[in-house]
């Protein structure tokens, strides 16, 4: 989704149809929602990736996207993905623990 700036301190990211059916699917499989802004589509300002697990409306307030916000100038890799999911035990991700050598 792509947009060209907050209005009002609000974006809404898609129609309530589409909310619900991003929370069906997410039940499945993960499913993140990309929310570009700025005013160039093909090179946004600001990218936010969220997963739909912590969505509640299909209308996200600033503050509320600021914590997703991802840099622009290179991919975002696997392990920033996992992060966001959250474990059974609802404890945060942590990255792998490295194998010291003997």
């Amino acid at each position: 989704m792509f947009c060209r700036d907050f209005r009002s301190d609000f974006v809404e990211w898609c129609a309530i149809s589409q909310f619900l059916r991003y929370e069906e699917t997410d039940k499945a499989v993960p499913v993140f929602i990309a929310i570009g802004m700025g005013a160039n589509p093909g090179k946004p300002e600001r990218v936010y990736v969220a997963p739909m697990r912590h969505l509640l409306y299909n209308c996200l307030h600033r503050s509320f996207l600021r914590k997703y916000e991802t840099h622009t100038d290179h991919p975002i890799d696997n392990w920033q993905m996992a992060r966001m999911l959250p474990l059974q035990s609802k404890e945060p991700a942590q990255p792998p623990a490295r194998k010291q050598r003997q």
